[in-house]
Protein backbone atom coordinates (compact mmCIF):
# COMPACT_ATOMS: atom_id res chain seq x y z
CA UNK A 1 0.00 0.00 0.00
CA UNK A 2 2.86 2.21 0.87
CA UNK A 3 4.26 1.76 -2.69
CA UNK A 4 1.04 2.91 -4.49
CA UNK A 5 0.87 6.02 -2.62
CA UNK A 6 4.72 6.95 -3.28
CA UNK A 7 4.38 5.97 -6.76
CA UNK A 8 0.96 7.98 -6.78
CA UNK A 9 3.06 11.26 -5.16
CA UNK A 10 6.15 10.73 -7.61
CA UNK A 11 2.86 10.74 -10.51
CA UNK A 12 1.96 14.22 -9.23
CA UNK A 13 5.47 15.77 -9.26
CA UNK A 14 6.47 14.45 -12.57
CA UNK A 15 2.75 15.97 -13.70
CA UNK A 16 3.69 19.29 -12.26
CA UNK A 17 7.23 19.25 -13.41
CA UNK A 18 6.13 19.03 -17.65
CA UNK A 19 3.45 21.43 -17.03
CA UNK A 20 5.37 24.16 -15.56
CA UNK A 21 8.70 23.29 -18.08
CA UNK A 22 5.51 23.41 -20.97
CA UNK A 23 3.91 26.79 -19.75
CA UNK A 24 7.48 28.50 -19.91
CA UNK A 25 8.52 27.17 -23.00
CA UNK A 26 5.31 28.35 -24.75
CA UNK A 27 5.80 31.87 -23.45
CA UNK A 28 9.41 31.87 -24.87
CA UNK A 29 8.43 30.87 -28.26
CA UNK A 30 5.79 33.87 -28.61
CA UNK A 31 6.53 34.88 -31.78
CA UNK A 32 6.23 37.77 -33.02
CA UNK A 33 7.22 38.76 -29.61
CA UNK A 34 5.85 41.98 -27.77
CA UNK A 35 8.52 44.20 -26.80
CA UNK A 36 7.42 47.44 -24.44
CA UNK A 37 8.63 51.16 -24.82
CA UNK A 38 9.07 53.56 -22.60
CA UNK A 39 10.84 57.15 -21.55
CA UNK A 40 11.27 58.22 -18.29
CA UNK A 41 10.94 62.21 -17.66
CA UNK A 42 12.45 63.42 -14.61
CA UNK A 43 11.18 60.06 -13.12
CA UNK A 44 7.81 60.02 -14.36
CA UNK A 45 7.76 56.90 -16.72
CA UNK A 46 5.85 57.42 -19.86
CA UNK A 47 4.46 54.61 -22.51
CA UNK A 48 6.03 54.58 -26.08
CA UNK A 49 3.53 54.03 -28.73
CA UNK A 50 4.49 50.92 -30.86
CA UNK A 51 3.84 51.05 -34.37
CA UNK A 52 5.43 48.99 -37.58
CA UNK A 53 7.66 46.41 -36.72
CA UNK A 54 10.06 43.35 -38.80
CA UNK A 55 10.36 39.85 -37.02
CA UNK A 56 12.63 37.15 -38.16
CA UNK A 57 12.90 33.76 -36.70
CA UNK A 58 15.39 30.89 -37.83
CA UNK A 59 14.78 27.31 -36.84
CA UNK A 60 16.63 25.04 -38.57
CA UNK A 61 16.59 25.45 -42.23
CA UNK A 62 13.21 27.16 -41.84
CA UNK A 63 12.38 31.09 -41.83
CA UNK A 64 10.03 32.81 -40.50
CA UNK A 65 9.17 36.50 -40.95
CA UNK A 66 6.23 38.74 -39.63
CA UNK A 67 6.46 42.37 -41.51
CA UNK A 68 3.49 44.97 -40.25
CA UNK A 69 3.02 48.35 -41.51
CA UNK A 70 2.09 51.25 -39.85
CA UNK A 71 1.60 55.36 -40.22
CA UNK A 72 4.21 57.05 -40.39
CA UNK A 73 5.82 58.95 -36.93
CA UNK A 74 3.94 62.21 -37.64
CA UNK A 75 0.83 60.86 -38.21
CA UNK A 76 0.48 58.72 -35.18
CA UNK A 77 1.71 62.19 -33.20
CA UNK A 78 -1.65 63.29 -34.17
CA UNK A 79 -3.00 61.09 -31.73
CA UNK A 80 -0.71 61.34 -28.98
CA UNK A 81 -0.93 63.55 -25.75
CA UNK A 82 2.15 65.32 -25.21
CA UNK A 83 4.31 64.50 -22.22
CA UNK A 84 5.10 68.02 -20.60
CA UNK A 85 8.43 68.73 -19.62
CA UNK A 86 10.68 71.77 -18.39
CA UNK A 87 13.93 73.00 -20.42
CA UNK A 88 16.71 71.29 -19.42
CA UNK A 89 15.21 67.83 -18.65
CA UNK A 90 16.69 64.78 -20.18
CA UNK A 91 14.26 61.87 -21.61
CA UNK A 92 15.70 58.35 -21.01
CA UNK A 93 14.48 55.58 -23.01
CA UNK A 94 14.06 51.91 -22.16
CA UNK A 95 12.86 49.53 -23.79
CA UNK A 96 12.63 45.29 -22.71
CA UNK A 97 15.25 43.85 -23.58
CA UNK A 98 17.72 45.99 -23.73
CA UNK A 99 18.52 46.47 -28.33
CA UNK A 100 20.44 48.79 -30.03
CA UNK A 101 18.29 52.17 -30.01
CA UNK A 102 18.53 54.79 -32.90
CA UNK A 103 16.55 58.25 -32.37
CA UNK A 104 15.30 60.64 -34.63
CA UNK A 105 13.32 64.07 -34.23
CA UNK A 106 10.01 64.68 -37.40
CA UNK A 107 8.56 67.48 -38.39
CA UNK A 108 5.01 67.32 -40.21
CA UNK A 109 6.57 65.65 -42.84
CA UNK A 110 9.83 63.54 -42.34
CA UNK A 111 12.94 62.44 -40.47
CA UNK A 112 14.89 65.81 -39.72
CA UNK A 113 17.40 64.97 -36.93
CA UNK A 114 19.10 61.97 -35.82
CA UNK A 115 19.40 62.37 -31.96
CA UNK A 116 22.53 60.87 -30.23
CA UNK A 117 22.40 58.60 -27.53
CA UNK A 118 24.31 58.03 -24.10
CA UNK A 119 23.57 55.71 -21.56
CA UNK A 120 20.03 55.82 -23.45
CA UNK A 121 19.12 59.30 -22.89
CA UNK A 122 19.37 62.40 -24.79
CA UNK A 123 18.10 66.01 -23.90
CA UNK A 124 15.42 67.40 -26.11
CA UNK A 125 15.64 71.32 -27.82
CA UNK A 126 15.24 74.05 -24.79
CA UNK A 127 13.47 76.22 -27.16
CA UNK A 128 9.73 75.87 -25.96
CA UNK A 129 7.18 73.30 -28.55
CA UNK A 130 5.80 70.20 -29.34
CA UNK A 131 8.39 67.58 -30.53
CA UNK A 132 8.09 64.12 -32.58
CA UNK A 133 10.34 61.81 -31.68
CA UNK A 134 10.62 58.11 -33.30
CA UNK A 135 12.76 55.09 -31.87
CA UNK A 136 13.89 52.27 -33.58
CA UNK A 137 14.68 49.05 -31.42
CA UNK A 138 16.95 46.60 -33.05
CA UNK A 139 17.02 42.91 -31.30
CA UNK A 140 19.87 40.30 -32.77
CA UNK A 141 19.48 37.60 -30.48
CA UNK A 142 20.82 34.34 -32.19
CA UNK A 143 17.87 32.79 -34.25
CA UNK A 144 15.17 35.56 -33.74
CA UNK A 145 16.16 39.04 -34.96
CA UNK A 146 13.60 42.27 -34.77
CA UNK A 147 12.74 45.73 -35.48
CA UNK A 148 10.01 47.70 -33.57
CA UNK A 149 9.27 51.23 -34.45
CA UNK A 150 8.42 53.50 -31.40
CA UNK A 151 7.06 57.11 -31.21
CA UNK A 152 6.66 59.80 -28.25
CA UNK A 153 5.46 63.13 -28.42
CA UNK A 154 7.26 65.83 -25.71
CA UNK A 155 6.07 70.03 -25.19
CA UNK A 156 8.92 71.94 -24.06
CA UNK A 157 6.91 74.42 -21.90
Amino acid sequence: MKCKKWLFILFLFSLLALSACTSGAAKNEEFPPTMTGVVLINNQEYDMKPSGYRWTKKSGNDTQIVTTDAASPNQIAEELTAIPMKEGSNITIEVEDNPELSVYQWNENRRINNIPLSDNKFSPPSTKGRYIYEVIANWSNGHVRGEVSYTFVIEVK
